[in-house]
């Protein structure tokens, strides 16, 4: 962990809170030996929120045909707990499929 960077990392993080008026609750990092180069890193967020009841997404009664749905692939498994997803992989010697569903 290379600390200058990612306290950095953080208060990039922390501005964008600032000026989207969020709160930045908690975090976690995880250094996971093998899967990144060296000066290589991974980011990843969520966002928890609350809305009233009628404006809840998607409205199902307005969705008709001809809506579009749209999709975004993803490059691979993105959890907290990642290294007990890869562990059993490495261990084994097990290969995964690499083709891609379109």
């Amino acid at each position: 962990l290379n600390v200058q960077e990612a306290a950095e990392v953080i208060e990039g993080i922390a501005e964008g809170c600032r000026q989207s008026k969020c709160a930045l609750i908690g975090g976690e990092t995880a250094e996971m030996p093998g899967m990144y180069r060296s000066g290589e890193y991974d980011l990843a967020g969520f966002v928890v929120g609350a809305v009233e009841r009628h404006n809840v997404l998607p409205k199902i009664h307005s969705i008709k045909e001809g809506d579009l749905i749209i999709g975004l692939s993803s490059s691979g498994i993105h959890s907290n707990g990642f290294p007990s997803k890869v562990h059993p992989v490495s261990y084994t010697h097990l290969t995964l499929p690499t083709k891609r569903i379109v």
